[in-house]
C-alpha cells in the first residue's frame, strides 16, 4: 500500500511540474550550474568526472584548505576557473568563477553584460548593492554573485557557502 501511495504521489508531483512549466524548485537549480561545453558544472558535486570531462586545465595550485581539511585546488581553464575542496578522500566542487566573456551562463549572461540583462535573466536579486548582484539558493547553499563596475558585469561566481 506504502509502495501505491508514493507512486501515485511521485505521479503526481511528475505532473504538477509538467503543467506548471517546471516549478521554481527546477528553475532555481538551473540558476546555480555551469555548462562548459558539454560539461555540467555543478557546485557540490564529485570533482573528478567534472576535471576529467574538462580536460587538461591551463594551470592548476594547491594550497592548504582553511576551511576543509586537506587541500584546496585551483583548476583554470579557458575563460573560467574552478575550485575544489576536500572531504573523505574526494574533493568536491566549492566554486565556479567566469574571468572572461569568451564563456557565459546557461542564461547568457558573460563579463560585460548589463545589471539590466542579469535582472531580466534571473529576476530580482536577493541582496543588491552598487557593486553586485547576489542570488541565494537556501536548499543547496550556493550563491550567483555577479560583480559590477558602472552598471556592468566584471566578474561572476558560483560559490558553495560553507559555514
Amino acid at each position: 500500500m506504502k509502495k501505491i501511495i508514493c507512486i501515485l504521489l511521485s505521479i503526481l508531483t511528475l505532473f504538477t511540474f509538467v503543467s506548471c512549466g517546471g516549478g521554481e524548485a527546477d528553475t532555481d537549480a538551473k540558476k546555480y550550474v555551469f555548462v562548459s561545453g558539454n560539461v555540467t558544472v555543478k557546485l557540490d558535486d564529485p570533482a573528478e568526472p567534472i576535471l576529467s570531462a574538462l580536460g587538461e586545465p591551463r594551470q592548476y595550485s594547491e594550497s592548504p584548505s582553511c576551511a576543509f581539511d586537506g587541500l584546496d585546488k585551483v583548476y583554470v581553464y579557458a575563460g573560467f576557473k574552478l575550485q575544489t575542496y576536500p572531504q573523505n578522500g574526494k574533493d568536491f566542487i566549492l566554486s565556479v568563477e567566469l574571468t572572461d566573456d569568451s564563456v557565459a551562463t546557461p542564461e547568457g549572461i558573460s563579463i560585460g553584460a548589463g545589471k539590466d540583462q542579469v535582472i531580466t535573466a534571473y529576476g530580482t536579486p536577493d541582496s543588491e548593492t552598487d557593486t553586485s548582484l547576489t542570488y541565494k539558493s537556501d536548499a543547496s547553499k550556493i550563491t550567483l554573485q555577479f560583480l559590477l563596475r558602472d552598471g556592468k558585469v566584471t566578474n561572476i561566481q558560483y560559490q558553495k557557502v560553507t559555514e
